[in-house]
């Protein structure tokens, strides 16, 4: 399924929204082997819709957010991988 936005929607808030029911879309699918949320179920979905400003603000505010999480997450990596030399060098100068 393709979901084309018209001017009311921002595709980068739709993209945020599905990402943020991530838990609940599955819930709407159908099949024992491979899940498949069908057309039906996706027209039958409903959601506020804010203006188109209010959209924009989200999606900036949301990939703030995400990208100091990122940030966040690589100085985390850095230090993980810094810590076993710092633990050698102080077991050397004891």
């Amino acid at each position: 399924m393709n979901w084309v936005c018209t001017e009311a929607i921002d595709p980068d808030w739709l993209k945020w929204l599905f990402v943020a029911e991530t838990e609940a879309l599955p819930k709407f699918g159908k099949g024992s082997t491979h899940t498949t949320i069908y057309f039906p179920e996706m027209i039958a979905l409903h959601t506020a819709l804010p203006p188109i400003e209010e959209q924009h603000e989200i999606v900036r505010r949301v990939e703030i957010l995400f990208a100091f999480a990122d940030r966040l997450e690589a100085r985390l990596a850095t230090a993980r991988s810094e810590a076993p030399k710092a633990k050698r060098g102080r077991k050397a100068t004891m």
